[in-house]
């Protein structure tokens, strides 16, 4: 006796269903084909509306053409009905962006094109956060300049490498809201070199300039791009296999600075040029009642962080510091060790305690000692008037920080 199996049970009971089927693949989760987006062309009548088309004696007079453009293309993972996960996506535009989603936002690692000459040219690739470039990534310019770095809300922010398309040149430092602020290197095509300091995409600070062509080197204070107090001599960096034969042809000695004290006059003039930089940003702060909380230690750091010394307070700090420069003169002639040189129109940060105790200034000397370790000095570190100064003001605009009182507990 043979039984009769009902297959088609069976296949019901091991198969979806088409309207299943049609769900599932609605629910966009999981790897999809292509999605589309669209909208009627500009200019276009919308569709008639289901009870005028039934209202009418002629549905096919009711009927009409309606052109549309593409608004989006998508191909991809999905997650409850938002791309997350690995996707491409083209814009209405051209642009496409290929990599990392989360909740419909680009996120993670991925590479966006823009159209150019209906060809897609790449413009970005690297990390992404909350649809926005955050982290390490590379932009390519039209130009053919290139940028290597970090990136913060979509602009240029911390380390980075920057080649100008135009002359090529290389910046190679920090960035600070898509402009060139803090320490950075500037390699000019012809072989000149600028190191130093920078704020708001200007040299500002100290910053020594290379000149390849005459084998000089400037060295001295920077405001607003330009120099304004320093040193001009012979750069010996440079030798004769790095100079063609115009450089050989351009380069010529400097004559010997008769200058009583360069040094100490050099360095009050970079001692005012600063103290004036620290007024003119706080007068700009008082302005635009701007609240700075940039701390010292960050990538970025401000140039001068300290408060301002009126006209009499300088030259009080100046006054002092000449007593402490002529005194270790004095011991240094009287020593039987003269294979050390030091370092002219310096004093040893071990002084400084001594020029606050004449001064009257309220600080106590852990707090000179902790203000120097933070900055990478020590006691015996020599220091010119200018960075005397520094030091003094970063010391004064600790002691003026507001205690905040912790709240007790209920």
């Amino acid at each position: 006796m043979s039984a009769r199996v009902n297959s088609g049970a069976g296949r019901r009971g091991n198969t979806l269903s088409a309207s299943r089927l049609r769900e599932q693949l609605a629910s966009r989760n999981g790897p999809r084909h292509s999605v589309y987006w669209v909208q009627p062309k500009k200019g276009e009548k919308q569709l008639p509306s289901y009870a005028n088309v039934m209202e009418s004696t002629n549905m096919a007079a009711s009927a009409q053409k309606i052109e549309y453009t593409l608004v989006g293309k998508y191909t991809g993972d999905w997650k409850d009905g938002q791309k997350h996960g690995y996707g491409a996506l083209l814009y209405a535009n051209g642009n496409k962006y290929e990599g990392e989603w989360v909740a419909n936002k680009r996120h993670g690692r991925g590479v966006y094109w823009v159209e150019d000459k209906k060809k897609l040219r790449k413009q970005y690739a690297g990390e992404w956060y909350d649809d926005r470039r955050q982290g390490r990534g590379t932009s390519f310019h039209q130009d053919g300049g290139k940028y290597e770095g970090l990136w913060l809300n979509n602009k240029r922010h911390g380390h980075g490498r920057m080649i100008y398309g135009d002359d090529q040149s290389v910046y190679d430092g920090e960035w600070v809201r898509n402009e060139r602020s803090g320490r950075g290197t500037l390699l000019l095509v012809n072989g000149d070199r600028y190191e130093g300091h920078w704020l708001n995409d200007k040299k500002e600070g100290p910053g020594r300039y290379f000149y390849k062509a005459t084998r000089k080197m400037y060295e001295g204070e920077w405001v607003d791009g330009a120099p304004q107090c320093g040193t001009y001599h012979d750069d010996y960096e440079f030798t004769q296999d790095d100079l063609d034969d115009d450089d050989r042809r351009n380069a010529f000695q400097l004559p010997e600075l008769e200058l009583a004290h360069p040094e100490q006059v050099l360095s009050e003039g970079v001692a005012s040029i600063r103290q004036e930089r620290v007024r003119d940003r706080a007068f700009n702060e008082d302005e635009t009642d701007a609240v700075h909380t940039t701390p010292r230690s960050s990538f970025a750091p401000e140039l001068e962080p300290g408060v301002v010394f009126d006209e009499q307070m300088l030259r009080a700090i100046q006054s002092e510091f000449a007593v402490l420069l002529a005194a270790q003169s004095a011991a240094l002639a009287e020593s039987p060790d003269t294979s050390a040189k030091p370092r002219s129109g310096c004093i040893p940060c071990s002084s400084l305690f001594s020029l606050l105790n004449v001064l009257q200034l309220d600080v106590s000397e852990a707090q000179l000692f902790d203000l120097l370790h933070e900055i990478g000095a020590s006691s015996d570190t020599l220091v010119s008037f200018a960075e005397c100064v520094d030091i003094l003001s970063l010391l004064m605009e600790t002691q003026e920080e507001p205690l905040v009182e912790e709240e007790e507990e209920d």
